[in-house]
């Protein structure tokens, strides 16, 4: 008799372990995860990972660009608008040794002597220098050029542009440069300046 009692009894205790495990899954539905719960993560597909980062590459191409285009200025000058070029002239070298010009446009140097002895900021050209150098500096002029020695000299085919710049001072000069063939360097031609490395390159874009 009990064996035959075993099956109702059993399908009664396995119905009320359903309705309770039931009961347990639609409570967890429905509930809040606790402190000490595990969280499950979401991962991106291989996909995803590639377009956020070919976003970030391109913002940060345009970050860069921006940045660039800021420090250049971006504009060629003119005339009546010449672009200024600061330089620093010291013992014995010019920073910055090197400057990017436009062919055609017109450049305002803001020359700032922090050394201890005059320089000069003298726009020419090599052969020029060589036959300075040769004559032994004879016919140097220690001052500054006036304007309208200046007017003359522009676009000459030939000759030096330059100002002189006592010790603290600042000085300009502007050159417009039509002929990049006979004003391709700056340097200082006071006696023993350019011997001693006082020299720089125009480097001309097209």
């Amino acid at each position: 008799m009990a064996i035959h009692r075993a099956g109702p009894i059993l399908g009664i205790l396995s119905r009320r372990v359903w309705s309770t495990n039931s009961i347990f899954l639609a409570a967890g539905a429905h509930s809040k995860p606790g402190p000490g719960a595990v969280k499950r993560r979401s991962f991106k597909g291989p996909f995803q990972e590639e377009g956020v980062n070919q976003m970030k590459r391109t913002i940060t191409i345009i970050a860069i660009a921006g940045i660039v285009a800021a420090a250049c200025g971006g504009s060629v000058g003119t005339v009546d608008s010449p672009r200024q070029v600061e330089v620093d002239a010291k013992e014995f070298a010019f920073d910055p040794g090197a400057i990017d010009i436009t062919p055609g446009e017109t450049v305002e140097f803001v020359i700032t002597n922090s050394g201890a002895v005059t320089h000069e900021f003298v726009v020419t050209n090599q052969t020029e220098i060589d036959e300075h150098l040769a004559a032994g500096h004879e016919g140097h002029d220690e001052g500054e050029m006036n304007e309208e020695e200046m007017a003359a000299m522009d676009g000459m085919e030939g000759g030096m542009i330059e100002v002189e710049v006592e010790p603290g001072q600042t000085e300009t000069l502007t050159v417009t440069f039509d002929d990049t063939g006979h004003l391709a360097r700056f340097v200082c031609l006071i006696e023993g300046h350019y011997e001693a490395g006082m020299t720089g390159d125009f480097s001309f874009d097209e």
